[in-house]
């Protein structure tokens, strides 16, 4: 649990009492590659925390094809927003890219958590707030970038993403086609 509260202290202190009681009710997950940690259809009842792998989150269009919104590894939060507050079904999907070992705790523990422990209020709005800014300059990129300025904005940005994602749901996440993705790439 220590590489989970090193990133909440990082955001806000954590009593004593309030690590105790994540300890309790924080369950440790293995998925294998290709495992889906949500599935459309369904309510996401849980929140992760990443210690090791890597998960894609996407949905799919009216044509039935993919598209990728996001990849998550290492340290980051698992939350998807989207009718997760209000326990709705969704249309996104959660699968595993590379075998992934997490931490998950329920919806109804982390809003029993947040009544017990008022101060993991900060923590939550800290989260939020980090993928909010970081949703608004994915959006920013995406959608007022041209393809070869896209492309760029991953590689600076997420390095290891290239080494780590297959090329077709780069493209996808990057709005483009396979063609292009692949001449960006190999720089002409």
């Amino acid at each position: 649990m220590t590489d989970l509260f090193t990133f909440l202290e990082r955001l806000a202190p954590l009593s004593p009492e309030l690590q105790h009681h994540l300890q309790k009710i924080t369950v440790l997950e293995e998925f294998p590659k290709k495992a889906y940690l949500l599935q459309a259809g369904s309510i996401n009842r849980k929140v992760y925390f990443v210690i090791r792998g890597l998960v894609r989150c996407y949905t799919k269009d009216a044509a039935g094809q993919e598209q990728n919104i996001w990849f998550l590894r290492e340290g980051d939060v698992i939350a998807p927003t989207e009718g997760f507050k209000k326990q709705t079904i969704t249309d996104e999907y959660i699968q595993a890219l590379e075998p992934c070992t997490v931490y998950s705790i329920t919806f109804s523990e982390l809003e029993t958590t947040y009544g017990l422990f008022p101060e993991f209020h900060f923590h939550g709005r800290r989260i939020a707030v980090q993928y909010s800014l970081l949703w608004y300059t994915l959006f920013k990129q995406l959608k007022m970038k041209s393809a070869s300025e896209r492309y760029l904005f991953l590689i600076e940005n997420f390095p290891d993403l290239s080494r780590r994602v297959q090329n077709q749901h780069l493209a996808s996440f990057l709005g483009i086609g396979m063609w292009t993705f692949s001449r960006l790439r190999n720089g002409q």
